[in-house]
């Protein structure tokens, strides 16, 4: 039997065909699941642009991916991905929302709250692992929890001595990529931390200040730019406000004031209190 020239060309190009045909769907590949807000988005890599939606899993070949993730209204995000034959790499990513309709598709989602919520502690693990962070005037790393102090969830610890150093290291932070909104941010040194400051009071932890016989650790609660009173003087309506703010504070921000001796101060540590007529370090009897 004789071949002509065109059969001989059409065969060679079925074989290159059918070669490349098996080659894509046997090649070795590894998944991607993208665990998005909001549900659908678009996303770009190596040329390459799709939309996807929430769950949605998609084949690439192993090898690192630069993705940029986008979508109207939203701020544009990007992530470094690696994927590894036959796995499925899970890449969770919530875009900000620049528009109140933005905000309003995110805030009406159960499921994008879901995925907010993942995001931001995604992040957060990324961001103590990368610890220690330091500069000029700051060292942040990850040390003990003080609101949860049996667990082992991580806090944030800012040491810088003056409030400049405290304010690079929040930005050293932000830069980074990395929002600590929500998270458990202690400012001091090993003995003593800021928990909590307000415009009228500040509240710090010491774990060398405890009432005889106690082993708890003190929380002292002081106030800022407030007239100075005497431990001695009659209840003054000012500085009891703040005290029951304070108070107020520490159960919002989920303390279980049970597990501390609380102290409630008019003049401790009166550096924090630039109006005050004494410089006498003294503190009022524990209120729990």
């Amino acid at each position: 039997m004789k071949f002509s020239k065109t059969s001989i060309v059409a065969g060679i190009i079925a074989v290159i065909i059918l070669s490349v045909v098996g080659w894509y769907f046997t090649r070795p590949q590894g998944s991607v699941e993208f665990i998005v807000a909001p549900h659908q988005l678009s996303i770009s890599y190596s040329g390459r642009s799709q939309l996807v939606t929430h769950s949605q899993i998609i084949k690439l070949s192993p090898g690192i991916y630069d993705i940029t993730f986008s979508r109207q209204g939203f701020k544009e995000a990007k992530k470094k991905i690696t994927v590894t034959k036959n796995q499925t790499t899970r890449v969770v990513m919530a875009l900000t929302p620049l528009t109140d309709e933005a905000k309003k598709i995110l805030a009406d989602s159960v499921e994008s709250q879901a995925v907010i919520k993942e995001y931001k502690d995604v992040q957060y693990a990324e961001l103590t692992d990368s610890l220690p962070l330091s500069g000029a005037n700051y060292v942040v790393t990850k040390c003990k929890s003080v609101k949860h102090p049996a667990s082992s969830t991580a806090a944030l610890c800012i040491n810088a001595p003056t409030p400049e150093g405290e304010a690079a290291a929040r930005q050293a932070i932000a830069q980074l990529g990395y929002s600590i909104e929500g998270r458990e941010v202690l400012v001091g040194n090993a003995t003593t931390k800021s928990i909590i400051k307000r415009d009228s009071y500040q509240i710090d932890y010491y774990t060398n200040v405890k009432t005889e016989g106690s082993g708890k650790p003190a929380l002292f609660i002081t106030p800022i730019n407030t007239p100075y009173v005497a431990a001695s003087t009659a209840s003054n309506p000012q500085l009891e406000a703040i005290k029951t703010a304070a108070l107020t504070d520490l159960k919002v921000s989920g303390y279980d004031l049970s597990q501390y001796d609380i102290f409630y101060s008019d003049a401790y540590l009166s550096k924090y209190n630039p109006n005050a007529g004494s410089t006498e370090e003294h503190a009022m009897p524990p209120i729990f």
